[in-house]
């Protein structure tokens, strides 16, 4: 857990100290502003998210100037500014702090001179002059989290979209309750089992939701049979977490005579990404790698990115040997790949 999600999850909690699981909404504007500010006093990397139109921005910083709030991405040198908050839902989940966040209803700016301020000088700030300002007319939301935390990854900026804007309602949401409620908090009890042919549909539900082309281009073995979960040169595992299959593990690239092998891995739930499950079902294929299939010698590939593969793969004693460049032959773009290797 990264210091940010701690001191994110220490600030709610000491907030609402007799409770353990909170999720508070709460309309009295001064009183918010104090919950925001202190936020931004507390030494935690905060990330906000808001929709703008069909897309969603990711700012870096977040602040308050007299009655209103500016989202500032310092990178792109563009704030946009908003009226003052109408409503603040705090969610937090102790057990699961990387799903801890805040979620803010704000005013559109209605003032002209709003409208055309600009951000005032700090020093850990670039010039106003070097900040476009986009004012938001409208009401709307965005989600307020710490560096580390799920929210951050781009993988779910759909989701993230609609947690902003439906809050209660989303899907990602009622998914974390229902990790809270213990209908799924069952981290100690991943099982590996075999595929079956009515698994198929479980790929296209995962695809749906995490958008694997950002980060993720295998998502089951190449040469992959909707029939079957083992050829020669592939061995598929699914992974099933209470009563619920949510991702697959797999070898690839099997061959017998070098007694080697390539690994892939897929969590298709992203509620339950950051929990352990993925080292736990990559350490159960190295056991079967070496007690059943006879393998000396495994590879993964993933891109750089994907830290979260990375730092699994990394727990499971892969160790990375070389970054290669990958372009896309369209756009003439690259992505930073990592080779991970482990001797059994």
């Amino acid at each position: 857990m990264s210091k940010d999600v701690q001191l994110f999850n220490k600030f709610l909690g000491n907030m609402f100290p007799e409770f353990t699981d909170v999720v508070a909404e709460i309309r009295d504007r001064s009183v918010i502003v104090n919950i925001l500010s202190g936020l931004m006093e507390s030494g935690t990397d905060l990330l906000t998210t808001i929709p703008v139109g069909k897309t969603t921005k990711k700012m870096l910083k977040m602040r308050i100037e007299g009655a209103t709030m500016a989202l500032v991405d310092i990178k792109n040198k563009t704030a946009y500014r908003v009226g003052p908050p109408l409503g603040i839902m705090l969610a937090r989940f102790p057990r699961h702090p990387a799903h801890n966040f805040v979620r803010v209803n704000y005013c559109g700016l209605i003032d002209p001179e709003d409208k055309k301020k600009r951000l005032a000088q700090r020093d850990a700030y670039s010039p106003d002059d070097d900040i476009r300002i986009k004012a938001m007319e409208n009401s709307g939301w965005f989600i307020l989290y710490p560096a580390g935390s799920l929210l951050a990854d781009q993988r779910l900026e759909k989701r993230i979209r609609d947690l902003a804007v439906s809050g209660r309602e989303s899907a990602m949401f009622s998914e974390f309750v229902a990790l809270v409620d213990g209908e799924l908090d069952k981290s100690h009890e991943i099982e590996l089992v075999e595929y079956q042919p009515e698994d198929q549909k479980l790929w296209e539900q995962w695809q749906t939701k995490i958008d694997t082309d950002l980060f993720q281009t295998i998502v089951r073995p190449r040469n992959f049979s909707a029939g079957s979960g083992r050829s020669e040169d592939y061995y598929l595992k699914l992974i099933k977490y209470g009563n619920m299959k949510i991702g697959a593990v797999w070898f690839e690239k099997i061959n017998q005579r070098t007694a080697t092998a390539e690994l892939g891995l897929i969590i298709g739930e992203p509620h339950l990404w950051g929990m352990g499950i993925g080292s736990k079902a990559v350490n159960a294929m190295i056991a079967i790698a070496k007690n059943d299939l006879g393998l000396n010698f495994i590879w993964a590939s993933v891109r750089e990115a994907n830290q979260r593969a990375v730092n699994c793969y990394g727990r499971g004693g892969f160790s990375i040997v070389r970054k290669v460049p990958v372009f896309n032959k369209t756009d003439g773009s690259y992505q930073m790949w990592v080779h991970m290797e482990k001797m059994i």
